[in-house]
């Protein structure tokens, strides 16, 4: 199992892409106690399908049976996204035969935090544990943040965005830059 990592902590989020005549999204997720940029889809919509190769792809960077706090912002296809792809198959008992089961790995651990949005101004902010133990959660957010903020929160892949949308024009919220294919962001 070299090669994989211990992520207790992950943050994702997305990026609207801006392109001549089209609109893209870039997916991307980190993981908080080191920063590491564990991965980017980009994809010419904003749908499940993102978010599931999304997290498909931090599954391929961490242990089975791992303990992982995911942290999103409200986007409703990360719940169901991230259970699909955080699960393992079961071995066959004998004489079974079929599909084999798949679970949800033990750790995995889901929170959301929404912003609520009032005339371009953040007025309130709800955090919400969609799977796992207030006591777990809390514990994770120790593990990783080392001195940072002890609740849920998405700040650290905020500010990785913030980055990419200053040094790529394509990024940018207000921008004269435009791509030509989608193909370039990849």
């Amino acid at each position: 199992m070299q090669g994989h990592l211990d992520l207790h902590q992950i943050q994702a989020d997305e990026i609207r892409v801006k392109g001549r005549a089209w609109v893209g999204w870039l997916a991307m997720a980190i993981m908080v106690s080191t920063r590491l940029w564990v991965g980017g889809i980009v994809s010419p919509k904003r749908d499940k399908y993102l978010i599931r190769e999304l997290m498909t792809m931090v599954a391929a960077c961490s242990h089975l049976f791992a303990i992982v706090l995911v942290v999103t912002d409200g986007f409703a296809a990360y719940p169901k996204a991230t259970i699909s792809a955080l699960r393992t198959k079961l071995p066959h008992s004998e004489g079974q035969r079929g599909r084999s089961r798949l679970a949800t790995w033990p750790g995995l651990m889901i929170g959301q935090v929404v912003k609520h949005v009032k005339a371009k101004q953040v007025v309130e902010i709800t955090r919400h544990i969609l799977r796992g133990e207030p006591d777990e959660v809390a514990e994770c957010i120790t593990l990783s943040a080392k001195g940072g903020k002890q609740e849920l929160n998405t700040s650290y892949i905020e500010r990785i965005n913030a980055t990419f949308r200053q040094r790529l024009a394509i990024l940018g919220r207000r921008s004269r830059q435009a791509a030509q294919k989608l193909e370039r962001v990849k």
